[in-house]
């Protein structure tokens, strides 16, 4: 298959993981170009549809890892940043309905 483009951030995008269905594309970014202490968030881009969803903009913490759920109905995000207790798990329960 041909490589597809599917953002046009100047900045990091990586780390890709497709949901067990197929259709969503979870990744990780960065918004400012060659700041490497700017922080990771977490978006999602609809194969279907064609767009893309910044889910963590209102998280003040780095995006370190997530995963899927096997359903595909949630997403579990590892987060770290200013925790007095170190880093910790936010899930992110995923409405396809939303999306």
């Amino acid at each position: 298959a041909t490589p597809v483009r599917i953002t046009r951030n100047p900045a990091y995008d990586g780390e890709p993981k497709y949901s067990p269905d197929g259709r969503w594309i979870a990744y990780k970014l960065q918004r400012k170009p060659g700041f490497e202490a700017d922080r990771f968030l977490l978006a999602l881009y609809d194969r279907v549809n064609k767009t893309s969803k910044v889910l963590t903009e209102s998280i003040d913490n780095w995006v370190d890892g997530f995963h899927w759920s096997a359903d595909g109905r949630t997403l579990t995000v590892l987060q770290t940043g200013q925790m007095p207790n170190g880093p910790r798990k936010t899930t992110f329960v995923f409405d396809k309905a939303a999306a």
